[in-house]
C-alpha cells in the first residue's frame, strides 16, 4: 500500500485546489470481462461531469475577474468541445458501447484540462495562496489514481511503477519544505503524463475495432430506416436525393471507403480518421431526422408548451442550487425535442435588461417526444450562480416541417 502525504486544508483552500490542481482522475472500462463494466463506464462519465462543472465554475470566476474576452472565448470553446464529446459518450453508454465511452470521455476530459490550462495563468495570485498545499493534494490523488489503475489494468504495471517512483513521499516532502514548488509540480505532471500515455496506447490498439463496430451499427440503423420507408410506400431515391444522396448505396459506399482507410492506416493512425466517422454519424442522424418527419403524421391542432420551476433548493455552503423544472405539452399536437433535456437552456438578465445565455445542461443528443398533456421533469444544477434575474427557456418542434414552439419561466436568485 502506497504511503500518502498528510494534508490538512481549510475548506476555502480545498475549493481552489480542486479548480486549479486536480488532475482529472481516469477510471477505465477496458476490462475484458462483462461484470462491472457498466458501473465503470458510469463512474467514468460521472468523473467527467464533475470536471465539466469545475471548468464551468472557473469560467464564471474568470468573467467576474474581468479576464480578457479572447482568453475566455478560447476556454469556452474547449469547454463546449468537451461537453459535446461527453454527450456522445452518454449516447454510447445507452448503446452499451463501453469501449467508446472510455475513448470519448477521456478525450472530453482532455478538452477540460486544456480549458483549465488556458485560464490557469490568470489566477496566479489565488494560486500562490494554496499552491504548496495543492501540490500535496495532487500528489495524493495521483497516487490513489495509480492504485486504482494497478488493480484494473495489470498490463500497465511497468509504466505505473515509473509514475509512482516520481512521487516518492520523502522526496516530495523535502522539495516542498525547501520551497522547490516547480520541481514538485513537474514530478506530478510527469507522473500523470506517463499514465495518460499508457492509456492512450491502449486506446490506439483497440480504436480500429471499435470504429468498425460503430459502422456496423450505422449499417443496421441505415437498413432499418430504408426498410421502414419502403414499407410506408415512400420513394426512397427521391427521399435520399432531398438529403443529398444520389442513391440508396451511396451511404454504404462511404462507409466501405472509411473501412478501407482504417485498415490501411493501422492502429497507430486510425484515430486520425475519427472525424470522418463522426461525419458519417451526422449524415445518418440527418437522414433519421428527415425520416422522422415522414413517419410523423401531419399536425392538426394547436401546439402549445409550458415550463415552470416547481422547486429551488440550495445545497451546501458553496451555493449549489438545484432546480426542478417541469415541461408540459399543453397543446393537442405531438411535440419533439432535439435532446434529452428538452431543448432547455438557462438565460440571465444583464445590463440594459437584455437576456444572455448562461447555462445548458449536459444531455444526450437524441430525439425525444411529449404527447399532448404529457409532462417531463428535468433537474438542473447551478454551481455558485450570481445573484440576479434568470429564466428557463425550452424549445420543441412540431409538424412535418419542424415548426418551433417554445416557453419560458423567469426566476430570481438572491
Amino acid at each position: 500500500m502506497t504511503r500518502k502525504v498528510p494534508v490538512l486544508l481549510v475548506s476555502v483552500a480545498l475549493m481552489f485546489v480542486i479548480i486549479f490542481t486536480t488532475q482529472f482522475s481516469i477510471f477505465t472500462v477496458a476490462a475484458a470481462t462483462p461484470p462491472g463494466e457498466v458501473k465503470r463506464a458510469e463512474a467514468l462519465i460521472e468523473v467527467a461531469k464533475k470536471a465539466s462543472l469545475r471548468i464551468e465554475t472557473l469560467l464564471n470566476e474568470a468573467k467576474i475577474m474581468g479576464i480578457d474576452d479572447n482568453i475566455i472565448a478560447e476556454a469556452e470553446n474547449l469547454y463546449k468541445e468537451g461537453n459535446a464529446l461527453l454527450s456522445q459518450a452518454e449516447v454510447a453508454i445507452q448503446e452499451r458501447n463501453y469501449g467508446e465511452v472510455m475513448s470519448l470521455t477521456i478525450n472530453a476530459m482532455e478538452k477540460f484540462r486544456e480549458a483549465r490550462m488556458v485560464l490557469a495563468p490568470f489566477f496566479k495570485e489565488a494560486e500562490k495562496f494554496i499552491k504548496a498545499q495543492g501540490l500535496l493534494v495532487a500528489a495524493n490523488r495521483t497516487l490513489e489514481r495509480i492504485e486504482r489503475l494497478e488493480k484494473l489494468l495489470p498490463k500497465l504495471q511497468e509504466t505505473l511503477e515509473g509514475a509512482k517512483s516520481l512521487l516518492n513521499i520523502d522526496e516530495m516532502t523535502a522539495l516542498l519544505q525547501e520551497g522547490n514548488v516547480s520541481e514538485a509540480a513537474h514530478r506530478i505532471a510527469e507522473a500523470n503524463r506517463l499514465i495518460c500515455q499508457a492509456l492512450r496506447s491502449m486506446i490506439e490498439e483497440v480504436t480500429p475495432r471499435r470504429m468498425e463496430r460503430f459502422m456496423e451499427r450505422f449499417q443496421e440503423r441505415y437498413e432499418s430506416l430504408i426498410d421502414k420507408l419502403q414499407r410506408m410506400g415512400v420513394n426512397v431515391t427521391e427521399f435520399l436525393n432531398i438529403t443529398g444522396f444520389k442513391n440508396r448505396y451511396e451511404f454504404q459506399e462511404r462507409m466501405q471507403h472509411l473501412k478501407d482507410a482504417i485498415k490501411a492506416a493501422g492502429p497507430g493512425s486510425a484515430k486520425g480518421l475519427m472525424g470522418q466517422l463522426m461525419s458519417l454519424a451526422n449524415q445518418l442522424r440527418n437522414l433519421e431526422r428527415k425520416g422522422e418527419s415522414v413517419f410523423t403524421a401531419p399536425s392538426e391542432g394547436t401546439p402549445a408548451l409550458s415550463v415552470e420551476i416547481k422547486e429551488k433548493k440550495v445545497v451546501g455552503n458553496l451555493r449549489v442550487i438545484f432546480l426542478d423544472v417541469v415541461v408540459k405539452n399543453v397543446g393537442d399536437v405531438r411535440l419533439r425535442f432535439q435532446n434529452s433535456a428538452y431543448g432547455l437552456t438557462i438565460e440571465r438578465k444583464g445590463e440594459g435588461g437584455t437576456w444572455g445565455f448562461y447555462y445548458s445542461p449536459i444531455s444526450a443528443q437524441v430525439i425525444v417526444f411529449l404527447e399532448p398533456m404529457q409532462t417531463a421533469h428535468i433537474t438542473v444544477m447551478l454551481r455558485q450562480p450570481q445573484p440576479g434575474e434568470y429564466r428557463v427557456h425550452v424549445q420543441g418542434f412540431y409538424g412535418e416541417n419542424g415548426q418551433p414552439v417554445e416557453a419560458v419561466a423567469e426566476f430570481t436568485l438572491p
